[in-house]
């Protein structure tokens, strides 16, 4: 009958609709630390937030207010979670902390800036760049390493938090491999793209078979309408 079919269809819409439930991560770069001012590798060692990545965390937590966020998980080195600590309150949330969203262990080159690390370690300076995806720095980690942790992160988050929008606070160079996976490039692709203090990228898993999507990449409104980018 008629009736029927208008039930099977709409039990059809449903289930589609039910099926393809989409799964959103905002991914963000902590905000401005002393070191980036520097310009300072920072790695597994850390710097506080300046003022002016305070100030980026407050207008990234107004922008996230009301978008629904259901949980904030964060590296858990200080710049990070000071970060998020700002995010998740302004949703009524707390933060998760999880080791496998750390920055990348530079090693020998940590605390170091760019001519200090040319300097003092040349070798290594240039491997940073072209020494491939299982290149480890000394007393570091390499590129294939940081997949190897990250990767397992988005199945959990997948499993437990289905068809919801969680906000990721990690850092630049762990960014930069996850953008990568996303994409379907190896690891140590080159990319020319700018990975900036709390630009919102946004990737989408879908139950589609399709694995994740990038959606945005780099969107700094909120921050330049406060004069902050």
């Amino acid at each position: 009958s008629v009736m029927t079919w208008v039930g099977l269809a709409a039990v059809t819409v449903a289930t589609y609709l039910t099926s393809v439930a989409e799964t959103r991560l905002t991914l963000l770069r902590h905000g401005q630390t002393v070191w980036n001012l520097q310009g300072r590798v920072q790695g597994s060692k850390d710097s506080p937030l300046t003022p002016r990545g305070e100030a980026q965390a407050e207008a990234t937590a107004a922008r996230m207010t009301n978008l629904g966020v259901t949980a904030v998980y964060s590296s858990d080195l200080g710049r990070a979670r000071q970060t998020a600590q700002v995010i998740a309150a302004a949703c009524a949330l707390e933060i998760i902390e999880d080791p496998r969203l750390r920055e990348r262990n530079f090693g020998i080159l940590e605390g170091l800036t760019g001519v200090e690390m040319e300097t003092r370690h040349p070798t290594e300076f240039q491997l940073i760049r072209h020494g491939g995806a299982d290149y480890t720095l000394p007393e570091g980690e390499s590129k294939a390493g940081v997949l190897a942790r990250v990767e397992p992160f988005f199945g959990q988050v997948l499993a437990e938090h289905p068809g919801e929008h969680v906000v990721v606070v990690s850092h630049g160079a762990t960014m930069n491999v996850i953008l990568r996976w996303v994409l379907g490039l190896p690891v140590d692709t080159r990319l020319s793209c700018e990975m900036r203090n709390l630009a919102l990228t946004i990737v989408v898993h879908a139950d589609d078979g399709q694995g994740w999507r990038l959606r945005t990449f780099g969107d700094v409104t909120h921050l330049e309408e406060a004069d902050l980018q």
